[in-house]
């Protein structure tokens, strides 16, 4: 356990989300032209992250903080675990490329053909739902309705007798 905490303490957390949230900006423009679905930005953003990371901090670090980040949604199944599984598959190609010396960062991205085919390498997450539990807080103000109560007919309340 303290070889975790070591770790742990190694990593800039703040540092660590700008580089992952810088690399999630640059997907959303390629995404906004049209080029990529948010299925394929989530590919993107594990392949480049992962690597961000590993220039950081080194490639065993980098490889166990995305392990952390993926936290229970490694145990749980169904849609969460799909989802976790398909984001460790692609942080482990990232990371094999790196290793391989084949790896591409995102600036390398200069064509159409370059993004397909890392896309092609790449697992692709189903859509997300959400559902009741992992949807997020919504920010539409519900119209307030005023509380009616039924208390049913009974025959000795008619007045009309």
């Amino acid at each position: 356990m303290e070889f975790l905490k070591r770790i742990l303490d190694y990593i800039n957390e703040d540092s660590a989300k700008d580089m992952v949230s810088n690399i999630n900006d640059e997907l959303l423009k390629i995404q906004d032209s049209g080029l990529i679905n948010d299925e394929e930005r989530d590919a993107l953003r594990h392949y480049f992250g992962i690597q961000s990371l590993a220039d950081e901090y080194g490639d065993t670090v980098a490889w166990l903080s995305g392990l952390i980040h993926e936290g229970t949604d490694l145990i749980i199944p169904g849609e969460a675990g799909i989802q976790s599984q398909v984001d460790r598959a692609n942080n482990n190609i990232a990371l094999a490329h790196r290793e391989e010396g084949i790896f591409l960062k995102l600036e390398d991205l200069n064509s159409y053909d370059k993004l397909r085919d890392l896309l092609n390498v790449l697992e692709i997450p189903p859509p997300y739902r959400f559902d009741s539990q992992t949807a997020p807080p919504s920010k539409e103000k519900k119209p307030h309705k005023p509380q009616t109560y039924n208390m049913g007919y009974h025959p000795k309340l008619d007045t009309n007798e």
